[in-house]
């Protein structure tokens, strides 16, 4: 079981990766449809492992957001609530650019309640589905959360599907202690979070 789990927690890295594409065409952004995105993300989710409670808090990392550079080349767009980029359209083939992700993103900060009811404290980012019918907005959005500041080691993943549901990958949970022996961990969406100062 603990090989499936890490097999498939392979498939799903590699699902992540392909969010982060090179590709034709343009990909239009406006603040409109960035606080759209915001509120798909800054949500919290709850699940069970067996008959133990997980839950996922998210919140934008506004301080992080600040101070993070688009270079319009590996990262295309920044998503954010403070001081949002105006409306804007890009060439995804223009610029020149031999990394080609084109990310869009935004930072976050998250608490995992774990299933013997401690809870961890994450910071990570979010990525927008660029790759899915070259709107950035629709699709899974990626999930990649640490629990250093440096960004280091990956203490969980997953993805927010279209429909609200978090899915988070078996394979981390169980490396954080957690008796997970699926691939995948659904989560149902909850309540809007009320999020302000950078806190998750």
């Amino acid at each position: 079981m603990r090989r499936l789990v890490q097999v498939r927690h392979f498939a799903l890295s590699v699902a992540v990766i392909l969010l982060w594409c090179c590709g034709s065409g343009s990909i239009s952004f406006t603040p409109e449809d960035d606080a759209a995105a915001l509120n798909r993300v800054q949500r919290a989710w709850q699940g069970k492992i067996g008959e133990e409670a997980l839950s996922l808090s998210l919140c934008e990392d506004t301080a992080k957001n600040a101070d993070f550079i688009v270079d319009d080349c590996t990262y295309a767009h920044l998503v954010r609530s403070e001081n949002p980029t105006p409306a804007r359209t890009i060439d995804r083939a223009s610029g020149g650019c031999e990394s080609c992700f084109f990310g869009v993103l935004t930072h976050v900060r998250a608490t995992l309640g774990l299933t013997d009811g401690s809870t961890l404290q994450l910071t990570g980012l979010v990525s927008l589905g660029t790759a899915f019918e070259e709107d950035p907005y629709a699709g899974d959005y990626g999930l990649l959360l640490y629990a250093d500041e440096g960004m280091s080691d990956v203490a969980m993943e997953g993805r927010i599907q279209a429909d609200g549901t978090l899915i988070l990958s078996g394979a981390h949970l169980y490396d954080l202690g957690v008796a997970a022996t699926e691939a995948e961990v659904s989560l149902t969406q909850g309540e809007a979070n009320v999020c302000g100062g950078g806190e998750g």
